[in-house]
Formats: C-alpha cells, structure tokens, sequence
C-alpha cells in the first residue's frame, strides 16, 4: 500500500456503536497432507495456512483490531510506504498494518485518538526490517491517547526507551516476545505501558546473550 508524497486522507463523518476486528483470510489457505499414503490416517498432517499483505484503515468508529493468523513475514509483500508531506488524520482509530515493513516519510504527518502500527519485526536503537524507533520518531505519535505498537515477530530493544520522554502517556507493546539484543539492563519505562501477546503465538529469539528486561 503506497500512500504517494502529499496525499491527505482523512476520517469524516461518525459511525455509530461497533464495528468489529477486520479478520484477514490467509493468502494461502491451510492444506491437509495424507503423506502420500491414503490409506494410513495416522500419517496425515496439516500444511499451516500462510498470509501476509498491508492495509490503511482511517475511522470514527470504535477501535478495531487486525486479525491474522499464519503470517508470513519473509515474505516481500505487505509493505505500507507513506511518502514525503503525506497527511493522514484518522480520526478516533488509525490503524496502519503491514506483515513486512511499515516506512513512514519523516515529513508524514499521521494523527489519530488511538494508533495502532504494525510490521514483521519493531526495533528500538535499532534493526532494519518492519518498524524502527528512536525517542524523535516516537514523538510524532505523541497527540495519540494510546499508541499500539504491533510485531508479527518480536519487539527488540537495542536500547531503553521511555516512551514518557516522547510524550506518550499510553503505549501497548503487542509481539510474541520482547527480545534485548544486548547484553546489559534494557529498560522501558512509560506512564502507563501494556503488554500483549494478540496472536497467541512464541517467537524464538535466537539471541546470543542474555541480559535483564526491566519495565
């Protein structure tokens, strides 16, 4: 999803009572496997279901999740790119989610009551693939009440952050683990900061060293 250099989308209009979690369909259904042998059940298993892709929701309604299940995140689709002086107000629920990367213009202005990001992967100090923050691109978010940071993979710190320091007073960190890729205290403080698993699911963190996380 590329939202081009000096676009403007904006939320109008109000949208009463609830409008649901937006629940993705796997690009690549499950497939069930006899193992070559149709005779013998006791060797069938099942071929999980695999997705990925990227979507832009702007609303006045209430607070919707994405739900997926299944992603993928090698692969190179599911991508949101918001170009230079793009503007997007979303209203009370911006939900920006991509099962790749998520690249936002540092000269992009997003706005919204509630945000919630998403991507394969979120670094703070640090990393390349999915979302990268430091305190600077953090503050950008800080009008948000609550700000949702989402991995399809896992959160590494790099280094502490305080999201206070940004400006945020709530921040919900939502991945399958929080992984601190160096071997000292990481610390992560905030006013008010919640920790989530949504997609139910442990990611192996394949980390050398072993430090402390405290929040």
């Amino acid at each position: 999803v590329t939202v081009a250099a000096g676009s403007v989308l904006r939320a109008k209009g109000e949208i009463a009572g609830g409008t649901g979690d937006l629940i993705m369909k796997p690009n690549v259904p499950e497939q069930p496997n006899d193992n070559g042998t149709s005779w013998d059940p006791s060797d069938d298993y099942v071929i999980p279901a695999r997705d990925w892709g990227a979507l832009i929701r702007l609303s006045n309604g209430d607070v919707a999740k994405v739900v997926r299940s299944g992603v993928d995140t090698a692969v190179s689709y599911g991508t949101v790119d918001i170009g230079a002086g793009a503007v997007l107000a979303g209203g009370k629920a911006l939900i920006i989610d991509a099962t790749r990367n998520t690249i936002v213009a540092s000269s992009a202005q997003v706005s919204g009551r509630s945000i919630a990001l998403g991507g394969s992967r979120i670094g703070f100090g640090g990393g390349s693939d999915g979302l990268v923050f430091d305190v600077a691109a953090l503050a950008r978010f800080a009008d948000a009440q609550n700000l949702t940071l989402r991995s399809y993979s896992t959160i590494d710190f790099y280094t502490g952050i305080n999201f206070g320091a940004a400006g945020l007073g709530s921040v919900t960190l939502d991945a399958g683990a929080l992984v601190g890729r160096t071997s000292g205290t990481v610390s992560v403080a905030g006013d008010t900061i919640v920790l989530q698993n949504s997609g139910g699911v442990f990611t192996e963190p394949g980390v050398a060293t072993q430090g402390a996380l405290t929040v």
